[in-house]
This record gives C-alpha cells, structure tokens and sequence, in this order.
C-alpha cells in the first residue's frame, strides 16, 4: 500500500508515479525532463531525447523535438534529424516490437555521433 493522491492506494509502483507525472506535463521539454529523471532514477542515464517521424513516407527522417540532460545542446547541434532509410535502429523501433536493445552503440551506423555524445 501506498500513499495517494486521494488517499492510499493498493499497488502502487514507480510506473503509477510517472504516469500521473506525464499527465501533467504541458510541453515537449516537460515530458523530456520527466523522462529524463526517471531513466536516471531506474538506470543511471543522464540524457534523454525525443524525436518524432510526422510523415509515413518510407524516406521521412525522424525530427527531434525534445532533448534534456547534460548532453542535449551537442544532440540538438549533431544530431537533429535522423534519417529513416537505412537505418537498421529506426526500422526496429518503427516496426514497434518492444523494447530495441543496442549491444554495441559505438559499432553502429553513426560511431562519430556516438562517442561525441557519450
């Protein structure tokens, strides 16, 4: 049991408390700071960006729209958009079977970007 915003709650977990977080978020650089927290609360991440694909065209790039963290003036600067043919992440995560795990980031299509970034 846990203390509530009405009261106690039966069940209660970390994913309740963002939830009603995210709810309350009024803007992209909102949302991105509260994930921003929780990856560094669960994991230990201290980055966390947001892009968006708009446009369903098979050579629509993704947009960033939101980056928080110690790093996201070097994301915003080298890596604003990120192009969608090609990139064997970006087909993973639009094809929207959970989680993508990246075994090795600094092997990936973008090594430069990456170890910049950290």
């Amino acid at each position: 049991m846990s203390e509530g915003e009405y009261g106690m709650r039966v069940g209660a977990n970390p994913l309740d408390s963002l939830s009603r977080r995210l709810r309350r978020v009024d803007s992209y650089e909102a949302l991105i700071e509260e994930m921003r927290d929780e990856v560094f609360t669960r994991f230990g991440l201290t980055n966390a960006w947001l892009y968006v694909c708009e446009d369903g065209s098979p050579d629509a790039g993704l947009t960033l729209i939101a980056a928080a963290g110690p790093r996201s003036p070097a994301i915003r600067e080298l890596v604003p958009t990120i192009p969608r043919e090609g990139d064997p992440l970006v087909a993973a995560l639009l094809r929207d079977e959970g989680p993508v795990i990246i075994l090795d980031a600094q092997a990936g299509p973008f090594p430069e970007v990456t170890r910049t970034l950290g």
